[in-house]
């Protein structure tokens, strides 16, 4: 009998954003969670901070134009 190897197939990454005023933290926008291979999940992290500031610029412009 082969012995069976318990692998890990994928990770969940659920980001959870607040918005941050230096007195309190509120409630961000929801991102959906996102199921990557094992062997992707460090570059997904490492590219996290500058999609949360992409996102951020994002949320800006459409405030200003609204």
């Amino acid at each position: 009998m082969t012995k069976k190897r318990l692998r890990i197939a994928h990770i969940v990454i659920q980001p959870v954003l607040v918005w941050d005023d230096e007195d309190e933290l509120s409630p961000g926008p929801e991102l959906s969670p996102v199921s990557v291979p094992l062997s992707q999940a460090r570059e997904m992290l490492a590219g996290l901070p500058a999609e949360v500031e992409k996102l951020e610029s994002q949320l800006e412009k459409d405030e200003k134009d609204k």
